[in-house]
């Protein structure tokens, strides 16, 4: 039969494992949680700079395009305003000419061709 003595030996004996196993599974669970939050952190951190850089090429790659697009709009101004001229031009010289036919016409007592 086993003395007081020896229970107390083998309780200390078994707390001692127990402790020491518990350590063990703490420690490994602490550094599996750390690893995984430092995993996360790296990803969050990662997608940050990859979506900062990505604005920065996207905004340097955008300037060039911005002013093309600034010079193309005046160049349209531009060419609207030509075309009126041309357009406006055009009609006042037919009306002239429409009227100048209009008076041969009246003078030689002929009738209209056009309508």
């Amino acid at each position: 039969m086993l003395t007081k003595n020896d229970l107390q030996q083998i309780q200390k004996i078994v707390k001692s494992e127990v402790q020491s196993e518990t350590k063990k599974v703490i420690q490994e669970e602490t550094r599996k949680i750390v690893r995984e939050e430092i995993m996360a952190i790296i990803q969050t951190e990662t997608r940050k700079i990859v979506q900062e850089e990505t604005r920065k090429i996207v905004k340097e790659e955008l300037e060039p395009v911005k002013r093309d697009i600034q010079t193309v709009k005046k160049d349209i101004v531009k060419i609207r305003k030509n075309i009126n001229t041309v357009i406006n031009f055009s009609d006042v010289e037919y009306l002239e000419l429409r009227k100048r036919i209009e008076k041969i016409e009246e003078h030689l007592h002929i009738s209209a061709l056009i309508p």
